[in-house]
């Protein structure tokens, strides 16, 4: 094997690096690879580079010259935000009998086949089910699914790797925004923020919302709102709104539930409240929450990985997260310290620079290539 590895992983920069956790991942994995001596690191990409400026421009490259062109130097390219038809991968095999093609798995792929299966009927925008990979990787949340990624990629070989975060992304937006971050925790502390999706029954704010309402019941007048970041898409759906105005929150409360658009994480703390309340199901390991215990605001979450930190609530347990929430708001800032120290080791545990999961990426990598 070469000295120098050189490694791809495809992004697609017309989508806002704010707008999901799968872009950040996708940073954030080049990151770590840069500064491995062995590797030498670039994202292929298509898209508009000026939204993101802040990244260095030698580590970039067009993926269309790497498409075009008989000449391909690559070791290894990684499929995470553009992927490839069989056809291309060939192509790339062909020219490059050496070259190795992973897809770096981010998803839930069983929840979006069974959500795909019951509610969608249309099949021009799903992506086939690619052939021709050399490895799928897997993040720790999704590994229950390794057997039938394996059969659905038809792809022998699925590697469970480390699951990475780093602060960068939010610290970006701390100094654009011009943002006391110390200011944050207390500014909108009566003010709830759910930032789910509502994609998939994955991630969604209805158990929050219940949440709320149980909260509500226990000490009524406490919140001032509960705001829906991300929610426009939903708040005209018909079964949910049967299902609020039952609710004391809606029937007793003004203008409490309010349905926002969907926003950087940052923006939402600003200006909408800094009281998390989360819920997922399958999908414990989300930057969510680290950027929320990064800035020490309220995490209200039901995630077994995550259970040390934050405020954590098993399963649908709603009246176990209200009681959590009066919890905060009576000694969350008497608290705020110890969170502080407590959360570090979860930064650290997942760091870029975390030297276990550098060698991970490496043996993974290495075993590819041998």
């Amino acid at each position: 094997m070469k000295n120098t590895i050189k490694i791809g992983i495809t992004i697609d920069f017309n989508i806002s690096p704010f707008s999901n956790g799968l872009q950040q991942n996708i940073v954030f994995l080049q990151k770590l690879f840069e500064d491995i001596i062995d590797f030498e690191s670039y994202l292929l990409y298509r898209g508009d580079p000026q939204k993101y400026k802040f990244l260095e421009e030698n580590a970039c490259k067009p993926i269309n010259e790497i498409l075009s062109t008989n000449e391909n130097s690559f070791d290894l390219i990684i499929l995470m935000g553009i992927t490839l038809n069989e056809e291309i991968i060939n192509k790339l095999k062909e020219i490059n009998p050496q070259i190795k093609i992973i897809l770096m798995q981010c998803g839930n792929q069983v929840a979006h086949d069974i959500d795909n299966s019951i509610y969608r009927n249309n099949l021009n925008s799903i992506m086939p089910a690619m052939r021709g990979l050399d490895a799928v990787w897997t993040l720790p949340q999704h590994a229950m699914n390794r057997q039938y990624v394996k059969n659905y990629f038809k792809c022998e070989k699925i590697v469970e790797v480390p699951y990475i975060w780093n602060n960068f992304f939010i610290e970006h937006q701390i100094k654009n925004q011009k943002i006391n971050r110390d200011n944050l925790i207390f500014k909108n502390n009566k003010n709830i923020i759910i930032l789910e999706p509502n994609l998939t029954y994955q991630k969604n704010c209805l158990i929050p919302i219940f949440i709320a309402e149980e909260f509500e019941r226990i000490k009524p007048g406490k919140i001032n709102s509960c705001n829906i970041i991300g929610g426009k898409t939903i708040e005209n759906n018909e079964y949910l709104i049967s299902l609020i105005i039952t609710l004391d929150i809606y029937k007793k409360r003004k203008n409490y539930i309010k349905f926002q658009d969907r926003m950087p994480f940052l923006s939402a703390v600003s200006n909408y409240g800094s009281i998390v309340i989360s819920h997922q199901i399958q999908n414990d390991l989300n930057y969510l929450y680290f950027d929320a215990l990064y800035l020490n605001i309220p995490l209200i979450h039901n995630s077994e990985r995550l259970s040390e930190y934050g405020s954590f609530y098993n399963n649908h347990n709603i009246n176990e997260e209200a009681l959590l929430l009066k919890d905060i708001l009576e000694n969350y800032k008497d608290n705020l310290t110890h969170q502080k120290i407590k959360s570090q080791k979860l930064f650290s545990k997942h760091s870029i620079d975390n030297i276990n999961n550098k060698k991970s990426y490496i043996e993974v990598i290495k075993s590819m290539l041998d």
